[in-house]
């Protein structure tokens, strides 16, 4: 059966089915029609979208570099609607001439795609444009941590293992870690034949593994016995 459809204003189009029902289907919003704002404004809406969907922690991350990213086009007189692949590479350059390191470009780059994913569902910038922002890769380097825990924390950590998941294997892992000093890929490489209780001094030897995953720093230069915990 034959259906006629016709267009009105342009963002929506009519067309009649086999009983003369009219169906209005909307047209996808064009670049053309985006509702100008200034950066200022819509971070500050998305800031109100976003207290309600983040944890407060996450919520601040966000805060930070959306503020960062406005103070940015302010500085080089970008406008919102005018943030493309372009613009939005310009700032990626701008990320990296301050010197930070690959992880908290990686982190301001990702919040940056969330936000103007929100302002393409706005439509206060252009569509596609938050896929068009790209991740720098990290090395190994570059996501490891410097942080230390401290030996009350270590004590307390242990006597809470010992108390409530005592011999459970979350506690032989901490405890091995903080006595022995050997590092996690080292740890998950070990198996019950590497373990030998039955000497005078029990140890447990340490291998290079890289065939299952579970290579040694250094290599078989970093291959070791390690004493077991007293």
């Amino acid at each position: 059966m034959q259906t006629t459809a016709k267009t009105d204003s342009g963002d929506t189009s009519a067309s009649s089915g086999p009983s003369g029902f009219r169906r209005r289907t909307k047209m996808q919003n064009t670049d053309h029609d985006l509702r100008e704002v200034s950066a200022q404004e819509a971070a500050e809406q998305f800031k109100k979208w976003a207290k309600d969907e983040y944890q407060p922690s996450t919520y601040e991350n966000h805060c930070t570099t959306v503020n960062l990213f406005v103070s940015w086009l302010r500085d080089t007189e970008f406008t919102f609607t005018e943030v493309d692949g372009w613009v939005t590479g310009q700032f990626e350059d701008w990320l990296r001439e301050q010197d930070y390191a690959n992880v908290t470009r990686k982190q301001y780059l990702s919040q940056l795609r969330a936000f103007l994913r929100w302002g393409s569902r706005r439509n206060v910038v252009k569509s596609g444009v938050a896929e068009k922002v790209e991740l720098p890769n990290l090395s190994r380097d570059d996501v490891r941590s410097d942080t230390s825990i401290g030996p009350d924390r270590v004590q307390r950590i242990l006597d809470y293992m010992d108390r409530y998941r005592r011999a459970s294997r979350e506690h032989i892992i901490i405890l091995l870690l903080f006595r022995t000093g050997a590092r996690l890929g080292a740890l998950r490489g070990v198996d019950l034949s590497m373990v030998h209780l039955q000497r005078n001094k029990p140890q447990i030897e340490v291998r290079h593994r890289p065939e299952i995953g579970c290579p040694l720093k250094n290599g078989e230069r970093n291959k070791r016995e390690q004493s077991g915990p007293s």
